[in-house]
């Protein structure tokens, strides 16, 4: 019940920040409003790399408030739209899932994550380099139907209670991995 709630309140956080970024790339926004399309595309994308590198910068953050609310804001960066940061959403968030303590931020990091990979496992384009999630705690990850056909390795990984129904794991290397109820 946790899980599901935690998902809830990061899918809010989420929305509420979409607006800015989009703002500039439909044109909306009144700093690039008459401006031609290719350099309001540019201001949007400059916004953007600014707005991911704060978000990267909180989740590093003592606070835990600050921390939930980059977690969650991931969550947008993850949503499809902006497939060309997936790579660097999945190291940000496999880092953080190597040391995170926080079990809210592990599970809002975990949703993140099952995403952006479930996406790159379909899009055969993004999938040319092994997935490596060693170490990491990854208790509830959503994996279902991805093919990971470049590799996969999860040593000593934690993947309780994870979906992996219909994942396919080519040259998996799972050695000291939990995978209790998986």
């Amino acid at each position: 019940a946790r899980r599901a709630g935690s998902r809830r309140a990061g899918h809010a956080v989420a929305q509420l920040a979409v607006g800015p970024l989009e703002a500039g790339v439909e044109g909306t926004s009144h700093a690039t409003a008459g401006l031609p399309v290719a350099q309001r595309m540019g201001e949007a994308s400059k916004q953007f790399d600014t707005n991911f590198a704060q978000v990267v910068a909180n989740l590093g953050s003592g606070s835990l408030s600050l921390q939930a609310s980059a977690a969650s804001m991931l969550g947008v960066f993850a949503d499809g739209r902006y497939t060309e940061f997936d790579k660097h959403i999945v190291r940000v968030v496999i880092a953080n899932l190597r040391i995170a303590s926080n079990q809210v931020i592990r599970d809002l990091l975990v949703d993140v994550l099952g995403i952006t990979l479930r996406r790159i496992a379909s899009e055969s384009a993004h999938h040319d380099e092994p997935t490596d999630l060693s170490g990491a705690y990854l208790v509830g990850l959503n994996l279902s139907d991805a093919r990971f056909t470049a590799g996969f390795i999860a040593r000593n990984a934690n993947l309780t209670g994870s979906r992996l129904d219909g994942c396919e794991l080519w040259k998996a290397d799972v050695q000291g991995a939990v995978l209790e109820h998986s």
